[in-house]
């Protein structure tokens, strides 16, 4: 996984908003471009780019694309992630951010177990969420 390629596809707000809906359950093409005012070649491309970064999984079903989560490439965002815990000094906004991608990285693992873990591991490095 290439972190800066992750980074960028997380870095839109609209895409941290598809990943955000994916948490619960996987999700068609056109049932995700139906959350947004979006043309659909515009989700389309925001979905490729989620592709790209290995965020997302495709399988193709009859004649369905369905988008679910890649757990896997949350959890070395989490190990990347904890290294840097909320400073002192760091603007508001900057820590807000930090937390909405520590949270959604923790709540996409779907091991009950590991999830608990790595949330802890987020608190005590001092994601507040």
């Amino acid at each position: 996984m290439a972190l800066n390629t992750t980074f960028k596809a997380i870095a839109d707000p609209v895409r941290r908003q598809i990943l955000e809906d994916l948490r619960q359950n996987r999700q068609s093409a056109g049932e995700i471009a139906a959350h947004f005012k979006l043309s659909n070649a515009t989700v389309s491309y925001h979905l490729k780019l989620l592709k790209q970064a290995g965020l997302v999984t495709v399988t193709k079903e009859k004649n369905y694309v369905y988008y679910e989560l890649n757990a896997s490439v949350f959890e070395e965002m989490l190990t990347w992630l904890y290294r840097f815990s909320p400073k002192q000094g760091m603007k508001s906004d900057d820590k807000k951010e930090l937390a909405v991608v520590a949270e959604l990285c923790c709540y996409s693992v779907t091991n009950e177990l590991r999830r608990r873990e790595l949330c802890g591991l987020a608190r005590q490095n001092g994601y507040s969420f």
